[in-house]
């Protein structure tokens, strides 16, 4: 991105990262009410110019609405899931005050913000397999020297036939297996009532 404009630095990754307040999963919608004009509101404009696009980067998942000159006085309202709402004041306050008190109320702590920092890494571990949302690789066939899957092309050498009971080159064939003792390999059972053949095993 160009470093155009006001302030470009507020859109640099780094600059982003730094903000501290990561809010609890309850939070879901926040409200800023600020005015344009005033020495009262003007540790709120500070906020908003700088404090909240670190917010938006820290809290995707909280929908952030600007109200702007409709109220005589700045404030905070945040709507949780539980129905209730939360209101701060921002009158008379700098930026770094408001951020620090809205961390205190409705922000994680650090054990909480170290304990979930571990679980992802746990999650993100190469060696684990699964889905994308969770793992980095969903199967062993995308790590580099592995034999591709069968699902994605065609199996290559003897790999292509590697089923004991498959009768392709390699393979065992039906007159290798013999009993496994000298009654008859053959039987009916008594839950099915259907003629089963057991008692089998591989030859040498």
């Amino acid at each position: 991105m160009p470093m155009k404009g006001r302030f470009p630095i507020r859109r640099t990754l780094q600059y982003l990262g730094q903000g501290n307040v990561v809010f609890k999963d309850s939070v879901k919608v926040m409200t800023v009410n600020y005015n344009t004009r005033g020495e009262l509101g003007e540790g709120a404009r500070k906020f908003v110019f700088f404090n909240i696009p670190q917010i938006q980067y820290r809290n995707p998942w909280v929908q952030i609405t600007m109200f702007k000159n409709m109220t005589p006085s700045p404030f905070l309202r945040f709507y949780l899931d539980s129905g209730e709402q939360v209101l701060v004041d921002m009158e008379t306050k700098s930026n770094k005050e408001i951020m620090e008190h809205i961390r205190r109320i409705l922000g994680k702590n650090e054990e909480t913000l170290k304990k979930e920092e571990q679980e992802k890494l746990q999650l993100s571990h190469p060696a684990n397999f699964g889905p994308r949302k969770y793992c980095l690789r969903e199967c062993i066939c995308e790590v580099e020297g592995q034999v591709p899957c069968p699902g994605l092309g065609r199996a290559i050498g003897p790999v292509r036939n590697w089923g004991w009971d498959s009768l392709g080159p390699g393979s065992v064939s039906e007159t290798s297996r013999k009993p496994l003792c000298n009654k008859s390999s053959s039987y009916r059972c008594k839950r099915t009532k259907a003629h089963r053949v057991g008692c089998l095993e591989l030859s040498g």
